[in-house]
């Protein structure tokens, strides 16, 4: 009788206490909510060429992995747009071919978090994630590179860690002697180049690292990060 019960309490969709729960309900609910509450914490090592997220490995953005250590996405979305291929002949002489083709791409998208993953797509459909973005807030002002066609809803509130240092969303991320005429620099600790338009640096990717990274500045004048992208 009481089995009967809690199997009806349980089909009408009835919030029960955890005393009243299947154990196994009980266990799933007790990890997510400890998931929710984790502060996201990303650590970046060059050196080792690893990257930690809440203290676990990554070796890849892979979606099962991912999700033990963040939870379920709050949203996943698709982006098609057309394109083209060229290609260039072997002989000399010979025009290139070109074609069109169509890309789809595949977000990951945490809200809650300010963390979002997907996919760099070209004549592939690959729906394994080969980039991590973390939008820190920061409106970015420089509008000559297109954004990722999502982003989160809200920004990135957890700990970016690189190489040791802590990067900041409030921080200037340029070192007062670098301007557009810098080729390389050294910031937490590995080795940075710039890109520029209109003698104004907008962003910086790494050099030879692994893993390699890109950041995107907000404006000229604060200079403090964007966003963040990270490949793996």
């Amino acid at each position: 009788m009481a089995r009967n019960f809690l199997a009806c309490i349980l089909l009408l969709g009835i919030a029960l206490p955890n005393e009243l729960l299947p154990k196994t309900q009980t266990l799933k609910k007790h990890r997510r909510d400890k998931i929710l509450k984790t502060p996201t914490i990303i650590k970046i090592d060059t050196k080792e060429k690893s990257v930690h997220l809440n203290g676990v490995k990554i070796m890849d953005l892979n979606i099962q992995s991912i999700t033990q250590i963040l939870g379920k996405f709050d949203r996943t979305k698709t982006h098609q747009y057309d394109s083209y291929i060229e290609e260039f002949p072997l002989e000399d002489g010979d025009s290139p071919s070109i074609y069109p083709i169509k890309i789809t791409d595949y977000y990951y998208i945490y809200d809650r978090l300010g963390i979002m993953l997907y996919t760099s797509n070209g004549e592939e459909k690959n729906k394994k994630p080969s980039c991590m973005a973390i939008f820190f807030g920061n409106k970015r002002l420089f509008t000559h590179q297109k954004e990722p066609h999502y982003k989160p809803r809200n920004p990135f509130t957890g700990e970016l860690v690189i190489n040791g240092n802590h990067v900041s969303a409030e921080a200037k991320i340029l070192p007062t002697d670098v301007d557009y005429r810098s080729r390389k620099f050294e910031r937490f600790g590995l080795l940075f180049s710039p890109t520029s338009i209109a003698m104004m640096i907008d962003s910086l990717y790494s050099e030879g690292s692994e893993p390699y990274m890109q950041l995107f500045l907000d404006n000229q004048s604060q200079q403090r990060l964007s966003y963040f992208k990270l490949f793996l």
